[in-house]
């Protein structure tokens, strides 16, 4: 009975020791301070030392401005980029300008270069649809297109010029997509 006996007094003594330490923690985070309740002004017990003064702070709502430092990316992609070889005199619009159809962007620089430098330059950067407007062909009222892959000209009017170049290219991008989608 005796090992019995000892065992209750071990367990006893631990038990003790943690009532104690929760006593201790719970001491410690307040529970036994006296707590008012949000809202209600506390009032001092007493004993305040001279020349103290009471003040009552209140919560008010402030507005919060932050800066982050970052990029702003558009919903939609649109790329705008010259397809001839040179350089731009002006521009004509500003980013976040509404344009329409018809409307001059830029203005480019006329000076004379040769033909086949502009041409060579063109097929290098992979431009696929040439148009290219020359004194004699404008003469009679056409414009010179001509698909990069292709050897042949064509001669089309003036006039329908920026359709049917606009229809090249929505065929080249048509291809492209097939060609993607069939892989």
């Amino acid at each position: 009975m005796s090992k019995a006996i000892r065992a209750i007094g071990r367990f006893l003594w631990i038990l003790i020791g943690l009532c104690a330490m929760a006593l201790i923690v719970a001491w410690m985070s307040g529970a036994f301070r006296h707590k008012v309740a949000p809202g209600v002004v506390a009032r001092p017990e007493s004993g305040l030392a001279s020349g103290v003064s009471i003040a009552t702070a209140t919560s008010v709502t402030q507005p919060v401005h932050e800066e982050a430092s970052g990029a702003i990316v558009a919903a939609r992609r649109t790329a705008v980029s010259s397809r001839i070889l040179a350089s731009i005199k002006s521009i004509n619009v500003r980013a976040g300008d509404t344009v329409k159809e018809g409307d001059v962007l830029v203005v480019l620089d006329d000076r004379d270069l040769r033909a086949g430098v502009k041409f060579k330059d063109a097929d290098l950067l992979g431009i696929p649809v040439r148009v290219t407007i020359g004194p004699k062909t404008l003469a009679e009222g056409k414009v010179e297109v001509k698909l990069r892959r292709e050897k042949d000209k064509q001669l089309i009017d003036l006039a329908g010029a920026v359709e049917h170049t606009a229809n090249l290219v929505q065929q080249l991008k048509d291809e492209i997509n097939r060609k993607v989608q069939s892989m």
